[in-house]
């Protein structure tokens, strides 16, 4: 027999709030910045990757899978109004990093635009990208049309001089990458110094992809 145990010594006046009174908890103890496996100090280290890879402030950037921002508040502040864009699959990490991130940071005139999405729509805001910038979301996606589904979407936004810059490295191979419209450019090791000598994994590891010209 199966016995689920709680730990009242942890929160527990949490246990007994409703969803709505939960999420604002959590936002006050910023709870979302530490659920990403590595610390949300990680974002400073991602912006910096992508300052050199040539990210200029007029760009426009997808943020596929934005999380709570732990990226995006960096990008938002860095780039002209209206440049950012963030997709998210969770809610509360959405909410988290529009009613809690944006406001106590002072984003909002910027006008990033975030958009709740479980199935890829990146066409929903009419642009073409110059950067999409993914950490770890196709990785856990097992199902091949799935897969298949998003790398198009990726390839149908991105700009014809755009860059798609995705960790960890993905299984499809080059060719079958290039058949979608995604052209193989490099492979990139990025190193976090302040991770080392951490439990933390301080090498981060990209591909790039560019936009194929059949």
């Amino acid at each position: 027999m199966f016995l689920h145990t709680v730990d009242l010594g942890k929160q527990p006046a949490r246990l007994f709030m409703n969803p709505e009174q939960r999420f604002q908890k959590d936002c006050e103890t910023e709870m979302h910045r530490d659920t990403y496996g590595r610390p949300w100090s990680l974002g400073n280290h991602f912006f910096d990757f992508l300052l050199e890879n040539h990210l200029e402030k007029h760009h426009k950037v997808l943020d596929f899978g934005c999380g709570a921002g732990r990226l995006g508040i960096h990008l938002i502040q860095h780039l002209d109004k209206g440049c950012y864009f963030g997709i998210e699959s969770h809610g509360n990490s959405l909410r988290a990093f529009s009613e809690y991130e944006i406001p106590k940071l002072n984003l909002a005139s910027k006008c990033p635009r975030l958009l709740f999405d479980k199935n890829f729509n990146f066409d929903h805001f009419e642009t073409k990208f110059d950067f999409i910038i993914e950490t770890s979301v196709t990785q856990h996606i097992y199902d091949d049309s799935m897969l298949l589904r998003a790398y198009q979407n990726i390839s149908n936004v991105l700009s014809p001089k755009g860059k798609y810059l995705v960790s960890p490295r993905l299984r499809f191979s080059e060719k079958e990458m290039n058949n979608l419209g995604l052209k193989y450019e490099r492979d990139y090791t990025s190193h976090f110094m302040e991770f080392e000598q951490t439990k933390y994994e301080a090498k981060t590891y990209w591909s790039s992809y560019t936009k194929h010209q059949f």
